[in-house]
């Protein structure tokens, strides 16, 4: 009876490979047996073997040396997961390195699951981008069934987790990891390949500084087969995993986005976003807390993307792109005006070849919102904002079919105000402020990239200009006014049923802004207060405060970390756009789908 020369197990006559440790056996010639790799038994197809053996030839222990196909030599096990063990291996044919991922006899067995893998395979083999792991080919066909894939030479972001000191990573590294990340999935899911399995342990961090995702969908398929051998449940990694994913339907770029949401708190904060208790339970129904230590402007980012529903997130990760690289450099515009530093605007005129060819001077500003202020005229009417007045009432705010912060539907009695007809366009900032913030460029388009913040500057400036008192509406005056005041006809959007007829959104927008009143007014003759943009209100966002909100002229929540915003703009669903959802930012932050309007 021979015997294991590395770990002394007793070998039968014919081994080949040690059952144990799977050292290859040294045999003369006259006992070498006709093949080095025994073919391995067959089965039901999907009886799962626990212990991954194929014959004599254990899938986790290759030794070193050892030959696949005659082409691949294994140096060293580069690590186990779910999916099974991956190899550094040697392409003699090739002449470099690379990355073997052997698939488990489970899987191969399970030929369903295999028909799976070759179609997620060949799907792979075609992507080719910086920030993903390549994929060369699908071997199903000899004793070893494995994907060849390129070798990374770097450390996970998960075991890198584990060096840093709190176990977290600073923000700015994060936020470069982020943005590599966001650029491969971005390539990924224009072709149509949704990842489903995001998390640290997938991200691979090269000796140069490059990030590299791995396992697209393949890992999804393993999961999934795995799942029915063992009678588990959904696919992915649960505290990473969207809502839907959770559920099982609606899988998409979004899902891959939540992850990366997850993901990216994780590495901010040390945990994933839920991690303790019922997991499950808070995915579904519980919103993620702002992390401590972390700008509100990356906060909001993570927030986002961690949207219960799906259609609240960025829609695409061009969009998470696009604010990442905002907000890695400099947003803020140098030649903003001093605060309280009176306008000049025949100046602004001047260095400005885009500015309005005939400014209103400011005493003409200032003599016409006297007349208004002395009741001489109901409806102002200048060349800066044109202004809707608003019979204040009573009406039920909120909706109990919406998202849960709409409930519960409350009464809501508002006093009469003056409301700008138009969103601010981007000629009046300018009069006002001097610079122009905004992505999408004219006069007659919406100001937008402005912050809460940076709109209380121009409304301080336009009423030391004016003389009057200009403000943000609360949100129960924009909904009253949005859904029409007393004028109103229980519109779904503001001022019809159908949305194609009063709102630029996601479907008719072509991807910009579109000139301010270009779309049918609501029943008051205010436009565009569905879609267009978002439109900043004066009040703290609060989820739960429906639920006891005052009824006579609300103002909102005494504090809070979030303004709220309202209407929804041109990259949005059209459930974002009805006039009693709700949704809320930081007060630094900007985008290029977020205005506002004025009241007086």
């Amino acid at each position: 009876m021979p015997y294991c020369k590395k770990c002394g197990t007793k070998l039968d006559d014919d081994a080949v490979f040690c059952p144990n440790c799977g050292t290859p056996v040294s045999l003369t010639k006259k006992e070498k047996p006709k093949t080095q790799n025994p073919e391995p038994d067959t089965g039901s197809g999907t009886m799962l073997n626990v212990n991954q053996v194929y014959g004599r030839i254990d899938l986790e222990r290759l030794p070193e040396g050892h030959i696949i196909d005659e082409r691949y030599e294994i140096v060293r096990k580069l690590g186990q997961g779910s999916f099974g063990a991956v190899y550094l291996a040697y392409d003699r044919h090739m002449e470099i390195e690379k990355a073997l991922k052997v698939i488990p006899e489970a899987v191969s067995n399970d030929k369903e699951a295999m028909l799976s893998l070759k179609k997620e395979a060949s799907i792979m083999v075609k992507l080719n981008h910086k920030n993903i792991v390549r994929v060369y080919d699908f071997h199903d066909s000899g004793t070893i069934k494995y994907i060849d894939m390129e070798y990374v030479d770097g450390t996970s972001l998960a075991d890198l987790k584990l060096e840093k000191p709190g176990k977290k990573f600073p923000e700015a590294e994060v936020k470069q990891y982020a943005l590599q990340i966001a650029e491969g999935l971005a390539y990924a899911h224009n072709k149509k390949v949704i990842h489903k399995d995001i998390k640290p342990q997938n991200m691979m961090l090269t000796k140069e500084g490059v990030i590299k995702l791995m396992d697209f969908g393949i890992a999804e398929t393993v999961h999934s087969s795995m799942s029915r051998l063992k009678n588990t449940g959904s696919s992915g990694t649960l505290v990473y995993m969207s809502p839907e994913q959770l559920r099982g339907k609606d899988v998409g770029k979004e899902a891959d986005i939540y992850s990366l949401g997850a993901t990216l708190y994780e590495l901010l904060s040390g945990n994933p976003p839920f991690y303790q208790g019922d997991i499950s339970y808070q995915i579904i129904n519980e919103q993620a807390e702002p992390i401590d230590g972390v700008s509100e402007q990356m906060n909001s980012t993570i927030l986002k993307c961690l949207e219960k529903d799906r259609t609240k997130r960025f829609s695409d990760c061009t969009g998470l792109i696009s604010v990442l690289k905002e907000k890695a450099g400099n947003r803020k515009n140098k030649n903003i005006p001093v605060p309280g530093e009176p306008v000049d605007v025949e100046r602004i005129k001047e260095e400005g070849p885009d500015m309005p060819e005939k400014p209103v001077s400011v005493k003409t500003i200032k003599e016409r919102g006297q007349k208004e202020q002395s009741g001489e005229k109901k409806e102002l009417t200048d060349d800066l904002i044109e202004m809707v007045f608003v019979e204040g009432g009573t009406f039920e705010m909120g909706s109990n079919k919406g998202d849960s912060d709409e409930k519960p539907v409350h009464k809501v009695t508002v006093n009469s105000f003056y409301m700008g007809k138009y969103e601010v366009t981007q000629k009046q900032w300018k009069a006002i402020m001097g610079n122009n913030p905004s992505y999408f460029k004219g006069d007659d388009l919406p100001v937008e990239n402005v912050s809460w913040n940076d709109v209380q500057e121009f409304i301080k400036k336009l009423n030391q200009t004016t003389g009057q008192h200009y403000r943000l509406p609360t949100e129960a005056e924009w909904e009253y006014a949005a859904r029409g005041g007393n004028e109103s006809r229980g519109y779904k959007y503001s001022g019809s049923n159908n949305i194609d007829e009063v709102a630029w959104y996601d479907k008719n927008s072509g991807n910009h802004t579109h000139q301010v009143g270009t779309k049918a007014p609501n029943e008051l003759g205010i436009y565009d207060m569905t879609g267009n943009v978002w439109e900043w209100c004066s009040d703290w966002y609060n989820k739960n405060y429906y639920r006891h909100s005052p009824q006579n002229n609300p103002q909102g929540p005494a504090s809070g970390k979030y303004r709220v915003l309202r209407g929804g703009s041109w990259l949005n669903l059209a459930g974002n756009c009805r006039v009693a959802n709700r949704y809320w930012y930081v007060p630094d932050f900007t985008y290029l789908t977020i205005g506002f309007r004025v009241v007086r």
